[in-house]
């Protein structure tokens, strides 16, 4: 079964409810087909069909009797109501897990504000400081308004997903790279080469941010470290 709305509304709206809501998916927990569904699954979808025929028998009842056209309506207007709450009460679950992603890209972009602001204060060309802080800027930008919408589906878990992927990289890389430039004796060298990595193409950058692990820092060198990069993906 499709979903209520087509794509570019379903799309619209899954944007305008910072994906939290996928509008593209409504409709579809009933699909039928030769998907196998797991007990929990037929569970959600007999919850829905039962709301659905509830609401149109309260909607029938609450209709004066002898008005066929008024009773038709509130059977329509009691099935939707009681499809529309089931719907929500099966998804609540998916928007807070999807919320904690939110919450987790949120936690990674403040720490990434924090390791801007310390670079910003190392010493070492202004210019390059400052271009590396504005690019970086740019694709923690571009990370938090990703969408991964098609055709099909507003896709609101897998933007989500990997938004929180790529900020959690972002966060871990750029500590790392405040690590070397706090270390290094030569920062204008280091400058550059971390100027280059940030200014790659957006697919070559996720590429890289995805192949990235944290190096291990000893127990020394954690102590002197600034607050901001102890930060942890959640």
């Amino acid at each position: 079964m499709p979903g209520f709305f087509p794509t570019e509304t379903a799309n619209a709206l899954t944007a305008r409810f910072h994906h939290l809501v996928d509008w593209s998916r409504v409709g579809e927990l009933l699909a039928s087909g030769r998907h196998r569904y797991t007990t929990r699954q037929l569970i959600e979808r007999g919850v829905i069909i039962a709301a659905t025929g509830a609401g149109a028998y309260m909607g029938y009842n609450l209709a004066d009797s002898g008005f066929g056209l008024g009773s038709a309506l509130y059977s329509m207007a009691g099935s939707f109501v009681g499809f529309v709450l089931s719907h929500t009460v099966v998804i609540i679950p998916l928007i807070y897990k999807r919320y904690q992603m939110s919450q987790a890209c949120s936690a990674a972009q403040e720490n990434i504000l924090a390791l801007l602001q310390d670079i910003n204060h190392l010493e070492g060309d202004r210019e390059k400081v400052s271009a590396l802080i504005r690019t970086v800027s740019r694709v923690v930008e571009e990370t938090m308004t990703l969408n991964l919408s098609d055709e099909q589906h507003a896709r609101a878990s897998q933007t989500w997903g990997t938004r929180r992927a790529l900020m959690e990289k972002i966060s871990d890389k750029l500590s790392a790279d405040f690590g070397r430039l706090h270390n290094a004796e030569d920062q204008d060298a280091v400058l550059d080469e971390l100027n280059r990595f940030w200014s790659q193409e957006q697919s070559a950058l996720h590429t890289a941010l995805r192949a990235f692990k944290t190096p291990e820092i000893s127990s020394e060198l954690q102590e002197a470290t600034p607050a901001s990069m102890h930060f942890k993906s959640a």
